[in-house]
């Protein structure tokens, strides 16, 4: 599916080919078990709320990195709701392991051959 966001991180919208979806990201909770991250989510008229959780185990086993939660929380949502349907998602959504090790996998930097050190010169 083809799809442009527009708009900023806090405030973003995804355009496909059933219509636009505005996301706007209304900040973290930290629970127990879970960092919640808080968005509202709006197709043409109809609205809803989300909160989409990643245990805390995920950052301090440093799966994940604390600044990436609310971009991978945000293009979970992108996926879920780019049909234009806001229903059919839970309003509570959980990150798994899988998308974490995923998203890791997608972001990691490209590891490139380390270069020989310049010999030194001889005296």
């Amino acid at each position: 599916m083809s799809h442009a966001v527009v708009g900023r991180a806090r405030d973003a919208r995804l355009v496909s080919a059933s219509g636009e979806l505005r996301l706007e990201y209304r900040g973290f909770r930290n629970t127990a078990l879970f960092r919640e991250y808080l968005v509202h989510a709006r197709v043409g008229l109809a609205e809803r709320d989300y909160v989409i959780g990643i245990e805390h185990a995920a950052f301090t086993k440093r799966r994940v990195a604390l600044q990436d939660g609310p971009d991978i929380c945000f293009q979970r949502l992108c996926r879920e709701l780019s049909s234009g349907v806001l229903a059919e998602l839970g309003r509570r959504v959980a990150i798994s392991d899988a998308e974490l090790a995923s998203y890791r996998a997608q972001h990691s930097p490209v590891v490139r051959g380390r270069k020989e050190p310049a010999p030194t010169p001889r005296s």
